[in-house]
């Protein structure tokens, strides 16, 4: 075993200590401030780690755990920020599902997070980086429904739809 995979094993023990403290903390005091912004920032880390450490089910199992926080905040405190990091949670899911073959629950995740996008966009509460966001994850999803292995999944017709989408948001990158 590698040098690094060893301090990539630690760094993983250390944050799932670190999103259990914090978690319990939250469940005392969902308001706490601090630890909600630190258990987000160990969330992404952890995933990120895992993902590193190619521990494709658990990295999906943190995405998951990750979208249900910032779901919860999304709708109970109605702040941008929580609808921004919960469409990135989605597209982070949709991309390791698409790395491990799981097309059909991508397409589920891509459409999740340009629904979050699209809602910033709509009330006007978009980040100046939403749009570009909503590019990539239009471009994503039409290249997957283009060419999916899954006959029932592959759309041609809604890949192309998608592909305009993202052509009239950033026509310079799509």
């Amino acid at each position: 075993v590698s040098r690094r995979q060893n301090r990539l094993a630690e760094a993983r023990k250390y944050l799932e200590e670190a999103v259990q403290h914090q978690q319990a903390v939250l469940a005392k005091d969902p308001r706490h401030l601090t630890y909600e912004l630190w258990l987000a920032m160990h969330y992404q880390q952890l995933a990120e780690t895992l993902t590193q450490l190619r521990e494709w089910e658990a990295a999906i199992e943190i995405h998951k755990q990750q979208i249900a926080f910032y779901h919860a905040r999304a709708t109970n405190y109605d702040k941008r920020q929580h609808w921004n990091n919960l469409a990135a949670s989605y597209q982070r899911l949709a991309l390791i599902y698409e790395q491990v073959g799981r097309e059909r629950e991508a397409a589920q995740a891509y459409g999740a997070a340009a629904a979050w996008f699209e809602k910033l966009v709509a009330e006007e509460r978009a980040y100046k980086d939403t749009n570009q966001s909503l590019v990539a994850i239009y471009g994503n999803h039409a290249m997957l429904l283009a060419r999916c292995a899954d006959p029932q999944l592959r759309d041609s017709g809604r890949a192309l739809e998608l592909a305009h989408k993202a052509l009239k948001l950033g026509p310079e990158d799509p």
